[in-house]
């Protein structure tokens, strides 16, 4: 199955894929039934219109009465799923530190703090 590599990378990249694969199962499915509800919440106000940067303020995404309404769904589903590439290079990390592959867990590492610090914008 992985032709000329050594049993042990061959292990390794199975263990990779089969994380992978549950955690973008774990992200996708709630991203897509929250973007689903909040789609038929607004439909059902017939108040449906597209998303843009400015329907729900940073702020107030997580606010538990924002949360419940169609276009915070909407917003949360969204952001589940551009939260899933760090999340996915999380999961790398751990599998490879728990296997003791400290350069790759290095690497991982590096562009993890990439991701994360990238999420910052600076204001003022």
């Amino acid at each position: 199955m992985c032709g000329v590599k050594k049993e042990e990378q061959c292990r390794l990249d199975i263990t990779l894929e089969l994380a992978m694969q549950k955690v973008s199962t774990i992200i996708s499915v709630p991203a897509f039934l929250f973007m689903i509800c909040g789609s038929a919440v607004l439909a059902l106000r017939q108040k449906f219109y597209l998303p843009d940067s400015l329907v729900v303020p940073q702020g107030e995404l997580l606010h538990p009465g924002n949360l419940l309404s169609g276009q915070g769904l909407l917003n949360l589903g969204i952001l589940m799923l551009a939260a899933s590439p760090a999340i996915r290079v999380f999961t790398a990390l751990v599998v490879y530190v728990r296997i003791k592959a400290w350069v790759d867990a290095i690497i991982a590492l590096g562009v993890l703090m990439v991701l994360i610090f990238s999420c910052y914008v600076p204001t003022g």
